[in-house]
């Protein structure tokens, strides 16, 4: 048989005499629809796994998957659409020719996923990928139709038949426009699915209004046809389970890519606060430890076994459980703050933290604990109360002391130094010392004495300075 045999379009309509007059069934055009969107769907989500797999294997594979979920929604779509069409005649449909018209729907189809499945393909992209779709959609069609037969001829009108692949083009398109031009709105893919199957649809009943069919005495079935009840039962199961496992695969892979995400996500967060200096700790709205990183156990004295499952109290003194108590009342209250408590160790010994707590929630808002950032302020207060110390020395002391720098300037003089000499409100402005009570000019560390005053280097981060004490009585001259 040739393809003229099969498309052939007559030069005027025929007469309406001759021609078989059919109707739809409402129910059965629903389904096409509904598959065809279906199949449309699971393609575009397809697409998406062809642009994200990581090997060649799983790439051919979802593109397989891909094009034999649409190519397949597609034919099932037509045999559907067909049964929808009552004749009043008999109609079958030729094996042979039903089982390869699939094909083109389903190559056209893989091409399409292909020229698609990036994710931001430009305008000559989705422009092939449409003419591919209309296509193959439109020789899916013609190729299922010729495998009819009817007590008749069929034959085609022109104009219609041409607006058939149109419409197959523009509505594929239009669904192509809306799936990679519309941000990431979640609605984009249903919508495009919906046009896509639209489009499908779309070139199936407006070839059909295009047909002819044609009364014919001397028309004969052939031996191997398939019944339309039996062939649209075969092909709507097989497809509808073709797209089922289409879209349980596509999600279990989706599922399995967002666990390694949170995997990977996971292990790099553990990897921060197993080796960050600060302290982490995790609680439970009882005020349990959840979670503690090694920089807090060592802060604690403790393995994190000891430290874990205990109560954060444990670890705490009176006055520290006092204000944990104040604290957790305001992540209840879904507050943050920072505040300072002071752990104790096995020893005995204190170690005073600054606290930085966060409220933990649920999606419903309900209080799941809290976690904290630890820093250890100990050394820090030590020294400031070493300072304070030191200052008060200093200022307190019934020995005058001043310091220098490198060149013999006081820098510094206590009170009662400056009380005791009339030359050392001078030194509060940076005077010279005496040469006497110089540092020497060799080395910065070398001490003399003027009169009663002793000259000493300084101590500390500045060793340009001289520090002079001077005894009880001081001489000037």
């Amino acid at each position: 048989m040739r393809l003229a045999d099969f498309l052939v379009f007559p030069p005027e309509p025929p007469p309406s005499s001759l021609l078989f007059v059919g109707h739809y069934d409402p129910l059965l055009v629903l389904a096409s629809l509904a598959i065809a969107v279906l199949a449309a769907y699971a393609a575009l989500d397809v697409a998406e796994r062809v642009r994200t797999s990581e090997t060649l294997v799983h790439r051919l594979l979802w593109l397989a998957l891909g094009a034999l979920a649409l190519g397949g929604g597609i034919w099932a779509m037509h045999f559907i659409g067909m049964l929808a069409w009552q004749l009043p005649c008999r109609v079958a449909y030729d094996a042979g020719l039903t089982y390869w018209s699939m094909l083109p729907g389903v190559l056209a189809s893989a091409v399409a996923i292909e020229v698609i499945q990036r994710r931001q393909p430009g305008q000559w992209r989705l422009a092939a990928g449409s003419l591919l779709l209309g296509a193959g959609i439109g020789t899916m069609h013609y190729t299922g139709m010729a495998a009819l037969r009817i007590d008749g001829l069929v034959r085609y009108s022109p104009q219609l038949f041409g607006l058939s692949i149109l419409v197959a083009v523009l509505l594929a398109f239009l669904a192509l426009q809306i799936r990679y031009r519309i941000g990431r709105r979640r609605w984009r893919i249903p919508l495009a699915a919906l046009v896509m199957g639209g489009a499908v649809a779309g070139m199936h009943y407006t070839a059909m209004a295009a047909t002819y069919f044609l009364r014919s005495g001397d028309a004969r079935m052939p031996d191997s046809v398939f019944q339309p009840t039996l062939l649209a039962t075969i092909v709507g199961i097989f497809t509808i389970l073709l797209i089922a496992l289409v879209l349980v695969a596509s999600f279990a892979s989706r599922n399995q890519e967002t666990a390694q995400r949170w995997r990977a996500s996971e292990a790099r967060l553990r990897n921060i606060l197993e080796t960050t200096q600060e302290g982490f700790i995790q609680i439970d709205p009882a005020r349990r430890i959840v979670e503690a990183n090694p920089a807090l156990c060592r802060l604690l004295g403790r393995s994190h076994a000891e430290v874990v499952g205990q109560p954060v109290e444990a670890f705490l003194t009176a006055e520290g459980r006092a204000t944990l108590a104040t604290e957790m009342a305001r992540r209840v209250a879904g507050q943050s703050s920072t505040y300072m408590i002071a752990f104790r160790r096995p020893d005995g010994s204190l170690r005073h933290c600054r606290i930085s707590g966060t409220p933990i929630h649920a999606p419903d808002g309900e209080l799941l604990g809290a976690f904290a950032l630890i820093h250890d302020e100990t050394e820090r207060m030590a020294h400031e109360a070493y300072v304070r110390h030191a200052v008060a020395v200093f200022e307190n002391t019934s020995e005058g002391v001043m310091t220098t720098d490198a060149e013999g300037r006081t820098s510094c003089a206590s009170t009662r130094l400056s009380s005791a000499s009339p030359v050392m409100p001078q030194a509060r402005s940076s005077a010279s010392l005496p040469a006497c009570c110089a540092p020497a000019a060799t080395t910065a560390s070398s001490t003399s004495t003027c009169g009663a005053v002793s000259a000493a280097p300084a101590t500390g981060r500045a060793k340009s300075g001289t520090a002079a004490r001077t005894a009880k009585s001081i001489r000037n001259g």
